[in-house]
């Protein structure tokens, strides 16, 4: 172990005692231990935080009551750092259903300093700090107790070294006059909506689920919905409910009958009541004049390939990209690729270059190029 472990709060004596350590920073390293695999929505089992001088992790199952430090959680004041924070944020969210803000994410800052996206933790440690973390502790059930030593020490790692990476990082991006180029990225993190379930979006979670059929991507629609509602209802996970590929194979088949909707899922036995709300939610797609209803549903992939003319327009602005990332330090390819930008010259919304630090550093002057400002 490179530091020793640190102190396991489990008392609210405790509890009150750290806050008032933890109220004097402007700023707070936090982690998070969860577990899931039984349930829809994530179990809290440990908070790890850092400030200057101070680690701590919190027995969130021990403890209960967190109030005072969602208190601290929740001063505006208070910049809360995390590493790849989204799902951190949505257990964190699940505790009284109000965002964090404001946000720092080390990942999400990374490529402003020349690192590549999506860069892991142990990674970005050991490329700013020469620190090689252990992953000795990745299979740990983190709901049992008692807590060892060395897992305490693992989960400290989470924020001890966090602590050490902000200050460098932001004062970096302070130099570079690039910290406020992240402003919209950290607050499109604190929108409750991402952590917010939407059975009506539950479908994306397919791959390649909108190229299907019309109908079949109608009823896939319905049923991943159907799923995603029961799931949070009974707080089970979605595959105990209905596993993806029944799911697909009653979307792409969509039974009429209850005889063939019970072969198809024989070996995950539903129920009668589930059996019959899906019939009823397929009952529709069987009628003669079904086209109307599946047209509500459907939404068209835009497969097209490019024109040469598009595809030149391509080439000329990925050489526009390298040169401007070339002279900024920063990795084209953590700006956006190829197909993007071909997504871009068609004119297409939504798209990530055009959002937050990238929209600022080069996604305006792509469009301009492209002719879509």
């Amino acid at each position: 172990m490179k530091h020793p472990p640190p102190p396991l709060i489990e008392t609210p004596a405790q509890l009150e005692t750290l806050c008032r350590r933890l109220r004097q920073s402007p700023w707070l390293a936090l982690d998070t231990e969860f577990h899931r695999e039984r349930t829809y929505r994530p179990t809290l089992c440990l908070l790890q935080v850092a400030v200057p001088g101070l680690c701590a992790c919190i027995d969130t199952l021990r403890l209960g009551d967190l109030t005072p430090l969602l208190e601290i959680l929740h001063d505006p004041a208070r910049t809360k750092v995390f590493h790849s924070a989204v799902q951190d944020l949505e257990v964190l969210y699940g505790l009284d259903e109000t965002p964090l803000r404001p946000l720092f994410d080390t990942q999400v800052a990374a490529p402003l300093l020349g690192y590549r996206d999506q860069l892991g933790y142990g990674d970005l440690v050991a490329a700013l700090l020469g620190i090689r973390l252990t992953k000795s502790q990745t299979r740990t059930d983190w709901r049992r107790r008692p807590l060892s030593p060395e897992q305490l020490a693992y989960a400290a790692d989470d924020v001890v070294y966090l602590a050490r990476l902000y200050p460098l990082m932001r004062d970096a991006l302070r130099e570079r006059g690039r910290l406020d180029w992240l402003d919209e990225d950290f607050e499109r993190l604190s929108d409750p909506a991402r952590y917010r379930p939407d059975p009506e979006a539950a479908w994306l979670r397919f791959k390649n689920g909108r190229f299907l059929p019309p109908a079949q991507q109608a009823a896939l629609r319905l049923l991943a919905a159907w799923r995603e509602r029961r799931a949070e209802a009974e707080n089970r996970p979605r595959g105990w409910i209905l596993r993806d590929d029944l799911l697909l194979a009653i979307a792409r088949e969509q039974p009429a009958s209850r005889e063939r909707l019970a072969r198809l899922c024989a070996d995950q036995n539903l129920g009668d009541a589930a059996l019959n709300e899906l019939l009823a939610l397929l009952a529709p797609l069987s009628r003669d004049d079904h086209a109307g209803f599946v047209a509500g549903f459907v939404q068209a992939p835009a497969p097209r390939r490019p024109s040469a003319q598009e595809l030149a327009q391509v080439r000329r602005l990925q050489a526009h990209l390298r040169h401007r990332c070339r002279e900024a330090g920063i990795e084209p390819r953590t700006v956006t690729g190829r197909r993007e930008l071909e997504r871009l010259v068609r004119g297409e919304q939504g798209l990530r270059v055009c959002q937050g630090w990238r929209r600022h550093f080069i996604g305006e002057e792509l469009l301009a190029m492209a002719g879509q400002a």
